[in-house]
């Protein structure tokens, strides 16, 4: 009995054409390329949230200073971080627009408007990131 080796191949020839080849070859490629975009996507991210989470804390950190240290005046104190980071913080009065009295005017404590803002440069753009409150108290005498 003269049969072929190899039971799928009627010619009795084993091995992939170069046609096969050329296309596994270029569908590794393509899938190679995509998780490639998937993996560096997911970097960009990641470091976006770092910069972001960062922020967070600076701005927190520079709030809660200003609070503690400064007076209750309208005013707006800013300054440098680290090489491209700087931040800024106002401390402005809060009035109703209803109201005729000014906040000099008022006995008890009123409501002062405190942010705190951190700007930082990523990819050539400026990017920020602002934490307000709201903090009753008088206003301070000059």
């Amino acid at each position: 009995m003269n049969r072929p080796r190899h039971p799928l191949s009627a010619t009795g020839q084993q091995g992939f054409t170069l046609m096969e080849s050329l296309v596994a070859v270029m569908i590794l490629g393509v899938a190679l390329v995509t998780v490639m975009q998937l993996f560096a996507g997911g970097l960009r991210s990641a470091r976006a949230s770092a910069d972001y989470t960062r922020a967070v804390f600076l701005a927190r950190e520079k709030l809660e200073e200003t609070i503690l240290t400064s007076p209750l005046t309208e005013t707006t104190l800013a300054g440098d971080l680290d090489p491209g980071q700087k931040w800024e913080c106002r401390i402005t009065p809060i009035t109703d627009e209803t109201d005729t009295q000014t906040t000099s005017q008022t006995q008890g404590p009123s409501p002062w408007r405190v942010s705190c803002t951190i700007y930082w440069l990523a990819n050539n753009r400026t990017k920020e990131y602002t934490l307000e409150t709201v903090r009753l108290g008088k206003m301070a005498e000059e």
